[in-house]
């Protein structure tokens, strides 16, 4: 069954992963080939992470959160981009969510 705290997260996982996909295109297009990794890989975890909530299971969240948070870290690296800065808030929030989601373990 899915929950209202998993329903949460779906959607800021969702949020996430789009935000990410369309920040590594940007980051690769300006070249900074490091921070379109860290959005590929945030991306790719949240659409993992909302496969497994669709089951049920919060099992990722924690994982996920992690993820999120790397990538955070690396969009911040360049405040002065707003594509960047805007995906750093995004995956900030959806890391904030998986947390609660896992229970605070992550």
């Amino acid at each position: 069954m899915v929950t209202e705290q998993l329903q949460a997260c779906i959607r800021a996982c969702t949020e996430c992963a789009d935000a990410c996909r369309k920040c590594s295109d940007h980051c690769s297009q300006m070249g900074h080939v490091q921070n379109a990794e860290a959005c590929r890989e945030c991306a790719a975890s949240c659409q993992e992470c909302i496969e497994i909530m669709r089951n049920g299971s919060n099992s990722h969240c924690g994982h996920c959160a992690q993820v999120c948070d790397r990538c955070a870290e690396s969009c911040a690296s360049m405040p002065d981009d707003a594509q960047m800065a805007e995906c750093a808030e995004v995956c900030r929030r959806c890391a904030d969510e998986c947390r609660k989601c896992a229970g605070g373990n992550a």
